[in-house]
């Protein structure tokens, strides 16, 4: 009765192959999410297909104290966990500020099933907002920047646009590591943000 001969165990080098495509298969994705915005895949001078303006290199926010309209405290926390965008106004929200605002919820709204993975944010300094603005708009967070955090915020804001930020009628996108990516202007605002986001989300399993 002849005995079938023992598979030959695998060699040395197939093995150390295996290990590395398991490796690439965890890690890729994020490596992939990281290049997308900090080294450039699609986003950098020469090959920029995003619709929005980067900040090169990225900005990180300083924690803030912030206040929602009622005086409640909103923590630090609104800044970070998700994709935000963040939209900056001067005591009450004018004709212009409500537009931003409603292309900002029509972009979340169009993301379908990922508009979870989206905070929008009104960073409010200066004057008296009205109260409605918020209560008629049930997935906005209203927030006044406080004190010294709250003025180091707003100096960011500022100092990526290189001037003040609160009359500059921008749009930001940041990421959920609390980092200033991109800032867009008033044209086409809806579709720049929903397909700068929807690529970015693709990319990224953060938030």
């Amino acid at each position: 009765m002849s005995v079938s001969p023992a598979a030959p165990a695998p060699s040395r080098r197939a093995q150390q192959i295996k290990l590395l495509l398991l490796a690439f298969l965890f890690f890729g994705p994020l490596a992939l999410a990281f290049l997308m915005y900090y080294g450039g895949i699609g986003y950098r001078a020469g090959g920029n297909t995003a619709h929005g303006r980067l900040f090169d290199p990225v900005r990180p926010l300083p924690a803030a104290t912030l206040t929602a309209l009622d005086g409640a405290d909103l923590g630090s926390d609104v800044l970070r966990g998700k994709w935000l965008y963040v939209v900056l106004g001067s005591g009450s929200c004018n004709e212009s500020c409500l537009t931003r605002l409603h292309d900002t919820r029509q972009a979340r709204l169009l993301l379908g099933k990922d508009a979870t993975r989206v905070r929008r944010v009104y960073l409010t300094a200066g004057g008296e907002p009205d109260p409605a603005l918020c209560g008629s708009d049930t997935d906005l967070v209203c927030a006044r920047p406080g004190g010294d955090s709250g003025r180091a915020l707003l100096s960011t804001f500022d100092a990526a646009e290189g001037r003040e930020a609160l009359n500059a009628g921008a749009v930001y996108l940041v990421d959920p590591h609390g980092n200033l990516v991109l800032g867009y202007g008033p044209t086409d605002l809806t579709r720049s943000l929903l397909e700068d986001t929807k690529r970015l989300l693709k990319y990224s399993h953060i938030g």
